[in-house]
């Protein structure tokens, strides 16, 4: 574990001024005190260890909180720091001084559901949680912050890559999933990746109309049903049996490049949405080459 600073900056949130504090998770990280954000969200104390130690499966030790309270050195190396924020008796008696990281933080406040929370959570991620480096503007000169400019452009790096897979997560892809990403680092941390990179814009992407088989049946006179079957013909889709056994289609390893499971706007009776398996236009032509189209023409 790293060890803790007490930072000369404070933030003030909501009125309440409190100081910053570096380390425990890693060199440079913000890291706060459970006893920090009970005064912010004007909570007591033992209410947030309450809720900490009720959802303590949530939180990975090491990564998003730390007790300070038992760790073996703690007498030793972490008790003249914690006395800039307990009293010795309260020390004394403390069986929990709960350490958190930004990602322990926003678990926490997850659970602490009310707008104050919300409102307090947003403020502390734009001034709190930003880096240090972050905070200053790139106008200073290079040879004084070559080191903090590294750190600068790591964290920046560090946070497009989770924005980025936070944005696929939600399905997202693409220029938009990069897009997203890069807006969220500016919303976080104040400088945009790819203004960074000296690109505004980024290159369209290859769109292709989606189409249902009723629309692939319309190109080539057929049915839906006569245009599913020859999509199984060619190799891109199989078909299966649903609970209710209803004859459904998936697509093959070969089809998945040529296909999207789209949601309509049905619903199941479980409220999840109805979803139907769409083609792109480039299977078009595979299917005008198959060998047994005549066979669905009449």
């Amino acid at each position: 574990m790293e060890l803790l600073t007490l930072s000369d900056q404070t933030v003030t949130i909501n009125g309440k001024t409190i100081p910053k504090i570096y380390g425990g998770f890693g060199a440079g990280q913000p890291a706060i005190l459970a006893k920090q954000i009970a005064e912010l969200h004007g909570r007591e104390l033992f209410k947030i260890n309450q809720l900490i130690n009720s959802n303590l499966d949530w939180y990975e030790e090491g990564i998003d909180i730390i007790n300070l309270a038992i760790l073996p050195e703690y007498s030793q190396i972490y008790r003249n720091f914690l006395l800039n924020f307990y009293s010795n008796d309260a020390l004394n008696a403390s069986k929990y001084i709960y350490l958190l990281s930004q990602q322990g933080y926003a678990l926490l406040c997850r659970d602490l559901k009310s707008d104050l929370a919300k409102q307090t959570y947003k403020e502390m991620i734009r001034k709190y949680f930003k880096m240090e480096e972050i905070q200053q503007h790139l106008n200073i000169t290079i040879d004084q912050t070559s080191g903090k400019l590294s750190k600068l452009l790591v964290e920046i790096t560090n946070q497009f890559e989770l924005c980025k897979k936070m944005a696929e997560t939600a399905g997202l892809t693409g220029n938009h999933a990069i897009l997203s990403a890069s807006m969220a680092v500016k919303h976080f941390l104040g400088y945009d990746p790819l203004e960074l990179l000296g690109q505004k814009q980024l290159t369209c992407e290859v769109q292709e109309i989606h189409l249902a088989p009723t629309a692939i049946g319309k190109k080539f006179e057929l049915s839906a049903q006569k245009v599913n079957k020859l999509l199984e013909k060619v190799g891109l889709q199989e078909s299966f049996r649903d609970a209710k056994d209803k004859k459904c289609w998936k697509p093959t390893e070969k089809g998945k490049a040529f296909s999207v499971l789209k949601d309509t706007n049905k619903k199941h009776k479980d409220g999840r949405a109805v979803q139907q398996l769409m083609w792109l236009e480039s299977v078009i032509p595979i299917l005008k080459e198959s060998e047994n189209q005549s066979e669905f023409i009449f």
